[in-house]
């Protein structure tokens, strides 16, 4: 399988048209030349990787060219002092690209590009600088959100301690006023049973008014007929005291009548008399019985409003209850979205740890492979440094020269092709320098 079509098969982003990277790239404030952009030239293709290696990793051409090797010192000035900057560049981008989903980045990349790989190239760095955009922008949502959710966590922790402290109140309230209610219930409860008992007797009480009401109306009808009797009795003795004849006889057979009449009115009278003495005294007891009845309704009166006062009380006490347990209800609904906001920040944080762990990850890879290939770029220098050392101390031994370059040329080779295809390129900028070395025995020779 060739390089193409193994490189097809890493790509998870599609590959933009040309007019469509010159949007994306002026989208992203990079400055460029279409034509040269066009016409593939590797400079300005390496312009903008470097504004793209610049945006992304922090990392400025300034800081690419610095000799930051171990044992830089010790090489050939002339030979390594260009490569620098070069093997860095090529390092940076490839890792760059790796992680943009493109590892099959060679040299050929930066001095030969083809329109074909310039827009793979350009459109894997795109769809990474937007993907890295999007995750930037959501991890600034999520510290948004945390952020807001730690303050309604506050907030909501504040609100719960102030219906805590509410609710202790009111239970130490309830508390205090429990045995003024239990002693306004009993109250209550024996005011009942006394209005029930007055409203028995009130029942009694108004049977027996009735009837001596209708009594008493009998004895005063039987009263004045009597009255009207005496008075027609009178007006009799009058006219007969007006037709009496003054003859002895006559006037004492009359008087014998008068006499019996008059004793028999007088027994009448004295009836009459204690009929009325008994009238009055019935009389009496009944504005007795009256004033009993007005005191009791009275007494009524009073005990309704008792009553009416205990149940007005009730009904407060009732509604202190009814607001306590709407107050513990809230208490409890504050305790449950105080949990559900601390669940979702522990998410949030797992969430935030996780984002790191990655990241922390992917860059202690980056330096690992950074370590790898500069510890195989620093075994290499040095088998150059001893070939270059050996070939000018003796020209005898050029042909085992050769053969021990072409030797580790062939060791190079397999162990960076165990290593990764980015590093693995690297051996082409290798073997020029060694054939830059080799053509240039013979004339220090001569």
């Amino acid at each position: 399988m060739d390089p193409e079509q193994q490189g097809k098969k890493l790509y998870s982003y599609p590959i933009l048209k040309l007019h469509e990277i010159v949007a994306s790239l002026r989208s992203l404030n990079i400055a460029f030349a279409e034509d040269d952009l066009r016409s593939c030239q590797p400079d300005a293709l390496r312009k903008i990787l470097e504004e793209f290696i610049r945006n992304t990793m922090g990392i400025g051409r300034d800081e690419m060219s610095q000799p930051a090797l171990i044992g830089l010192s010790e090489l050939t000035v002339q030979l390594h002092s260009g490569s620098v900057g070069e093997i860095t560049y090529f390092r940076t981008i490839s890792r760059l690209l790796a992680t943009a989903g493109l590892r099959d980045f060679r040299w050929d990349d930066v001095y030969k590009p083809t329109l074909k790989r310039y827009r793979r190239i350009l459109s894997a760095l795109i769809n990474f600088t937007r993907f890295r955009y999007e995750r930037w922008a959501r991890v600034g949502q999520n510290e948004d959100k945390l952020v807001r959710i730690r303050a309604e966590r506050q907030a909501a922790e504040e609100e719960n301690a102030t219906l805590r402290r509410q609710l202790a109140d009111l239970q130490s309230e309830q508390s205090a006023e429990a045995e003024a209610l239990q002693h306004a219930m009993d109250e209550s409860s024996a005011l009942e049973v006394e209005i029930y008992t007055l409203n028995k007797r009130q029942a009694v009480v108004r049977h027996e008014n009735t009837g001596l009401k209708a009594q008493c109306g009998h004895l005063r009808d039987d009263y004045a007929s009597l009255r009207i009797d005496i008075s027609e009795a009178k007006t009799t003795v009058n006219k007969l005291e007006t037709k009496i004849v003054n003859s002895p006889a006559r006037f004492k057979a009359d008087i014998g009548d008068i006499s019996v009449k008059v004793d028999a009115a007088k027994e009448e009278l004295a009836l009459l008399e204690a009929r009325s003495t008994e009238l009055d005294s019935i009389y009496e007891a009944f504005a007795r019985a009256d004033q009993e009845t007005n005191a009791a309704v009275d007494l009524m009166h009073e005990t309704e409003v008792e009553s009416q006062s205990c149940r007005n009380e009730k009904r407060n006490i009732k509604a202190q209850h009814h607001e306590i347990e709407n107050t513990f209800h809230k208490t409890k609904q504050a305790v449950a979205h105080h949990a559900r906001l601390h669940k979702l920040v522990l998410q949030r944080n797992t969430q935030f740890e996780q984002y790191k762990m990655q990241h922390s990850t992917k860059l202690q890879a980056a330096d690992n492979a950074l370590a790898s290939a500069t510890t195989e770029l620093k075994d290499l220098l040095e088998t150059i440094c001893s070939i270059e050392h050996n070939t000018q101390t003796t020209s005898h031994a050029t042909q085992e020269l050769k053969r021990h370059a072409s030797r580790e040329e062939s060791a190079f080779k397999r162990r960076m092709q165990e290593m990764d295809e980015a590093f693995e390129k690297l051996d082409l900028q290798v073997k020029g320098y060694s054939r830059t070395v080799l053509s240039a025995l013979p004339v220090s020779v001569s």
